[in-house]
C-alpha cells in the first residue's frame, strides 16, 4: 500500500507532514509536526522490507545502516562500562552518565556527538557538513531506539 506524501497528511498518526526536505537514492525526507508541536523529520525509504517482490534492496540497505549505527552506539557504551563502574566509585573523569541522552559517532579519525532530546549536534571533528546532515537524519529517524538503548544501559 502506497503512502500518500503531501502536506497535512498523517502517514503516522499524530505526525503531520509539512514539506519535503530532500530526496536521494534511498528515499525521501519530509519535515513534519509531531505530537506536542515538535518538528521532526520522517524518512520514507524506497522498497519494502516485508514485500514479496524484489523491490526491497533500498529498504534492506537502510535497515543494515541503522543496525550498524545502533551497534556502534551499544559498543560505545560497552567500551565505557568499566568507566561507568569507576564513575560510581567516584571517578570524576567519566561524564556520560551525568549528561543528557546522546550518541557518539566515530569513524576513522572523525567524531560527532548528538544530543537525543531534542536531536542536535553537540560537537564534531572531521566530518563534512553533508555527512553530518546524513548522520543527523539517521539519528532523528532512530531516536527512540537510541534513547531506549541509552536507558537500558544506564539502568544497570
Amino acid at each position: 500500500m502506497a503512502i500518500i506524501k503531501q502536506p497535512n497528511v498523517e502517514p503516522i498518526p499524530g505526525y503531520r507532514l509539512i514539506a519535503p526536505l530532500g530526496r536521494g537514492g534511498f528515499g525521501e525526507v519530509w519535515k513534519c509536526e509531531a505530537p506536542g508541536g515538535l518538528f521532526k523529520a520522517i524518512k520514507f525509504v524506497y522498497g519494502n522490507l516485508n514485500g514479496l517482490d524484489n523491490n526491497s534492496g533500498h529498504a534492506e540497505e537502510e535497515h543494515r545502516r541503522l543496525d550498524v549505527l545502533v551497534d556502534r552506539e551499544r559498543q560505545h557504551h560497552e567500551d565505557h562500562r568499566a568507566e561507568n563502574c569507576a564513575a560510581e566509585a567516584g571517578d570524576p573523569g567519566h561524564r556520560d552518565r551525568d549528561e543528557p541522552e546522546h550518541v557518539h559517532i566515530e569513524r576513522d579519525d572523525r567524531v560527532a556527538k548528538f544530543w537525543l532530546d531534542p536531536v542536535r549536534l553537540q560537537r564534531s571533528g572531521g566530518f563534512g557538513s553533508g555527512e553530518l546532515n546524513r548522520i543527523q537524519r539517521l539519528v532523528e529517524d532512530n531516536r527512540e531506539d537510541l534513547i531506549r538503548s541509552w536507558n537500558e544501559y544506564f539502568s544497570r
